[in-house]
């Protein structure tokens, strides 16, 4: 997704750079990670051409300010992590800070309809905590719509800091069933994560109960490797 958006041949030093995002954009999946849309247009093509496509119809949703299918064309972890990928294309760059101004202006637009609003919101989990981790959490309250919680436990499950994870146990008590499910799925994939979960149930913090078997049995095997 981050290959350059231009008509220039892909130089063989870009080849396998382009590579990594055409796998990145095919293997993307539900939840924190963006599924690229499906286009039987797409058969055939070769790697960098799928990666440049990908990137062209990023870049037309944000001129479009479609956060939406801004969303859809990129796999956000991946693409935080990658973002020097877009070298030197000014324009690219530029494209994804309004991205992300827009995916902020469109969360808490309560006249944008609430899908959009998940997007936008799982959007912001590439930013850091300090600059949208208070705009994320505030999503996570008990009488907040179960997709715009959704939207918030996925971004937060992206944003690298100790906040995001104390925000994501403080809320478990109160989050409905299948956001409970995925924010604890959140915290069982680190480390650090599942220490913070496990101080949190010793110290009562939040009750055992709210965790599966499965859950419990993932958090105490850990626990004593």
């Amino acid at each position: 997704m981050m290959g350059r958006i231009s008509s220039r041949r892909v130089t063989a030093g870009n080849f396998g750079r382009l590579l990594m995002t055409a796998l990145a954009v095919a293997v993307c999946a539900g939840g924190a990670w963006a599924a690229p849309q499906s286009r039987p247009a797409d058969a055939g093509q070769k790697p960098d051409d799928l990666a440049r496509a990908a990137a062209d119809r990023f870049a037309h949703a944000v001129d479009r300010a479609d956060v939406a299918a801004a969303a859809a064309e990129c796999s956000l972890p991946w693409l935080n992590s990658n973002r020097d990928i877009a070298g030197d294309d000014a324009a690219l760059k530029t494209r994804w800070t309004r991205a992300l101004d827009l995916s902020s202006a469109r969360a808490d637009d309560e006249k944008v309809h609430k899908g959009t609003r998940y997007d936008a919101l799982r959007m912001l989990g590439v930013e850091p905590w300090d600059k949208r981790g208070a705009q994320l959490a505030k999503y996570l309250g008990k009488d907040v719509n179960g997709e715009l919680q959704m939207g918030a436990v996925s971004g937060l499950g992206d944003v690298r800091h100790a906040a995001a994870t104390d925000a994501l146990i403080a809320a478990l008590p109160h989050l409905t069933d299948g956001n409970r499910k995925l924010a604890i799925e959140t915290l069982l994939r680190d480390d650090a994560r599942m220490a913070a979960l496990r101080e949190a149930l010793k110290s009562g913090k939040i009750d055992a109960s709210l965790l599966d078997a499965g859950q419990k049995s993932r958090l105490d095997g850990a626990a004593n490797k």
